[in-house]
C-alpha cells in the first residue's frame, strides 16, 4: 500500500493506493506548533495501513525551484521524515494542480483528501 500526502497550513490531506485502486481517506488538522502530532498520526495511520511508500505533495514551482510555499512546509515536512516508521520511502511528488483536479475527479471527497489522491494518482501513472 501506499500513502500520498498534500501538505497545507491547516489541514493535511491523506489518500491511500492499493491494487492500482486510489481513494481518498481523510484530512488531519493542525495548526504550526503540532508538527510532531500531526507527523505521529500519519506515522500511525501508514504503520496500521502497513504502507511501504509515503508519497508526499511539493508545491514546486513551474521551473522546478522550490518555492516560498515549499519552504513554510520544511518544518512539518522534517517532523514526518523523524516519525516516518523505518523502511518506509519517502518520496517528494509535484502537486501541481491537484486542488483544482482533485474536485473534479473526486468530487463527493473533501478537497484536501482529494487533492492528495490526484497526487498519488499522478505519482502511480509515472511509475507505469
Amino acid at each position: 500500500m501506499i500513502v500520498g500526502v498534500d501538505l497545507g497550513l491547516k489541514r493535511v490531506g491523506v489518500a491511500i493506493a492499493e491494487a492500482g485502486v486510489v481513494l481518498p481517506l481523510t484530512t488531519l488538522t493542525w495548526a504550526a506548533p503540532e508538527h510532531r502530532r500531526v507527523a505521529k498520526q500519519l506515522a500511525h495511520l501508514i504503520e496500521e495501513r502497513n504502507a511501504s511508500t509515503l508519497v508526499v505533495g511539493s508545491p514546486r514551482g513551474v521551473d522546478g525551484e522550490e518555492t516560498e510555499r515549499e519552504r513554510s512546509f520544511a518544518p512539518l515536512l522534517q517532523a514526518i521524515t523523524d516519525a516516518l516508521p523505518t523502511g518506509v520511502d519517502l518520496v517528494r511528488w509535484p502537486e501541481n494542480h491537484s486542488t483544482i483536479d482533485g474536485r473534479l475527479e473526486f468530487p463527493h471527497a473533501d478537497r484536501d483528501s482529494a487533492a492528495a489522491a490526484i497526487i498519488l494518482q499522478d505519482y502511480l501513472e509515472n511509475l507505469a
